[in-house]
């Protein structure tokens, strides 16, 4: 009966959908993806231009020099953004335009011999490609990123790289993410060619077991080899927060603090780990003895004129403990769990929708593939291209439930009775990394991941 459906699925699609209409579709979603960027984006821009007074809610903490700073600071970030979005925009459309994908495949194709491989194993080609492909596609996004961290965020005080840091951290992680990448998508290629008609069943099996895989090997193996984790020092902050997690039954196993400031100025606060293995980081520019440390040892900001409100960047103890009870939240009301149950629940779908039509002629040709119908680039272009559209509803489905989750943690962390630190931890988070304090109402509600600063402030003070 499944293998049935799938091929009258095949047939309806061999029927109605010619090569030239797929990609008619594909490169009028592209523009019509692009034209819904730049809407939203001058949206967003022109609350920016017409911002002149804080908002009334924000007085009490925002002074107008920094209710600027934070205006000035994200209308650059996203005018940044959007001229990359035309940028990759285009040069997807160039991609497919050209037929860049399935020449890549025949440069795959013909390095295998002086790489010491047979023509045509359509295993190592797939690796080839995807080495390939990823390099070009880091090169090609090295000016825009080159840009917005030693521009951007230099400019603001925030990078603390150089060039020399960049480079090696770049390369670092380009080496341990194809390695990684190369390792699963070499599996799965073997389990689409020899996995039968419930390849589409062992595929998922096969997503779902690496994903924990890699959640358990993360924390020991793969983010040590970028940062330094240090263990917090006994102290108050570190029993407050043991008496936190104590008290909701957490299983907490450390308390690292992690030297973010090696890379930016920014700070945030999280936990990782499954099952009983948690564990709970703190970036060091998250503590006020930070940037105290700093302004004692003569290190100057970008903004040689800083406001009193500058001169207090850094978290107090008790808004650290603030902040892990929103943390803590997310792990009490099991958000974690239930991202997963939905996102597998999700992939499901689309491996089921891949099982239908991953030999399809039509899909393959139209994007240049006349004669070949490799697997992982049947992959790729179903995921890519050919549910673009359902991508970005599941984009803004998943927007939805993380701004439902944020709010569920806030309310948790309202339950805990921190008081007066649920706003000020709030409030000193948002500035120390300039965050938007005035939103579009539907930009906020396709890109923001979080309510806003207004909403957020609004539930803690609703009783």
């Amino acid at each position: 009966m499944h293998c049935l459906f799938i091929e009258y699925i095949g047939q309806q699609l061999t029927t109605y959908c010619t090569e030239n209409n797929v990609f008619v579709a594909v490169f009028a979603y592209l523009w019509l993806s692009l034209s819904r960027e730049i809407y939203l984006t001058t949206r967003q821009l022109n609350v920016y231009r017409s911002a002149k007074l804080v908002p009334k809610e924000l007085r009490p903490d925002f002074d107008l020099k920094t209710f600027n700073k934070c205006i000035q600071y994200n209308s650059l970030r996203l005018r940044v953004w959007i001229v990359a979005d035309v940028y990759h925009h285009l040069l997807t459309a160039f991609v497919l335009w050209f037929q860049v994908i399935p020449l890549l495949w025949r440069i795959s194709d013909q390095l295998l011999p002086p790489l010491g491989f047979a023509a045509n194993n359509e295993l190592i080609q797939t690796l080839v490609f995807v080495t390939i492909g990823s390099l070009l596609s880091t090169i090609a996004d090295l000016p825009i990123s080159l840009y917005r961290t030693f521009v951007v965020e230099q400019k603001y005080g925030f990078n603390k790289q150089t060039i020399g840091f960049y480079a090696k951290d770049r390369l670092m992680k380009f080496v341990v993410m194809q390695t990684i990448v190369g390792a699963v998508i070499g599996a799965a290629v073997y389990i689409i060619q020899n996995g039968g008609q419930y390849f589409g069943v062992y595929l998922w099996l096969y997503s779902f077991a690496v994903t924990l895989f890699l959640m358990t090997i993360y924390p020991d193996l793969i983010a040590p080899l970028f940062d330094s984790f240090t263990p917090l020092p006994d102290g108050q902050l570190k029993t407050s927060i043991e008496r936190l997690a104590e008290s909701i039954d957490f299983p907490l196993k450390k308390i690292y603090v992690i030297k973010g400031s090696k890379r930016s100025a920014h700070s945030n606060a999280y936990f990782f780990g499954i099952y009983k293995n948690k564990q709970i980081v703190l970036y060091d520019t998250l503590f006020r003895d930070f940037h105290t440390n700093k302004r004692q040892k003569g290190t100057k900001s970008a903004d040689t004129s800083e406001s009193s409100s500058h001169q207090k960047m850094g978290c107090t103890d008790e808004e650290i403990v603030s902040i892990m009870a929103h943390e803590l939240g997310h792990w009490y009301l099991s958000h974690a769990l239930k991202y997963l149950a939905v996102a597998e629940t999700v992939l499901l779908v689309y491996i089921t929708l891949y099982s239908m039509l991953y030999q399809n002629e039509v899909l393959f040709s139209a994007f240049g593939f006349e004669d070949k119908r490799p697997v992982f680039v049947g992959l790729y272009l179903m995921f890519r291209f050919v549910f673009w559209p359902l991508n970005d509803l599941l984009w803004f489905a998943f927007m939805c439930l993380s701004r439902r989750f944020e709010s569920g943690a806030d309310a948790f962390e309202k339950s805990m009775k921190k008081g007066p630190h649920m706003r000020s931890s709030l409030i000193r988070l948002f500035m120390d990394n300039l965050g938007s304090p005035v939103n579009d109402n539907l930009y906020s509600a396709w890109n923001h991941s979080h309510p806003t600063l207004l909403q957020r402030l609004k539930a803690f003070k609703t009783d």
